[in-house]
């Protein structure tokens, strides 16, 4: 029987126009933020899942001083799942890296973002793990 497990995750920011046919680094320090924008959030992790299971991935980003989802579900719906990098088991395992490209993410304020992902089978936890990256100024006060 295979355990679930998220080895590691971190998120890194799309920009328009960027490659992403490949893991982007991680990126734990974001600097002239636009509040008006919805930013696209590559979250890159290494899993362990079992291929023979229906599991889903669920993410949550939270700013340090609120208890409100900074995803919009609207958009979220448009994100996707790359995998680029697999390990053979020889068993039932998947065992890479794979990253989710997270749409509708609004970052209003300077400070601590914490990511939690999530793997789930119906509305069973299997594992969870949280991330986190640093909003240090806002577009307004870079420029303005």
């Amino acid at each position: 029987m295979v355990k679930e497990k998220i080895s590691f995750a971190y998120v890194s920011q799309i920009l328009p126009g960027m490659e992403v046919s490949k893991p982007l680094l991680p990126q734990i320090w974001w600097r002239n933020v636009d509040p008006a924008l919805k930013y696209m959030v590559a979250l890159t992790m290494g899993v362990i899942i079992d291929k023979t299971q229906h599991v889903n991935v669920n993410v949550e980003l939270l700013h340090e001083d609120s208890d409100v989802s900074c995803i919009d579900e609207n958009q979220a719906g448009a994100s996707q799942f790359d995998h680029f990098i697999g390990y053979p088991s020889g068993r039932d395992e998947f065992i890479g890296v794979s990253t989710l490209h997270v749409g509708g993410v609004s970052l209003k304020k300077i400070g601590m973002y914490t990511m939690t992902v999530k793997i789930l089978e119906g509305d069973k936890l299997l594992d969870k793990v949280e991330t986190c990256f640093f909003v240090a100024d806002l577009k307004e006060q870079v420029n303005g």
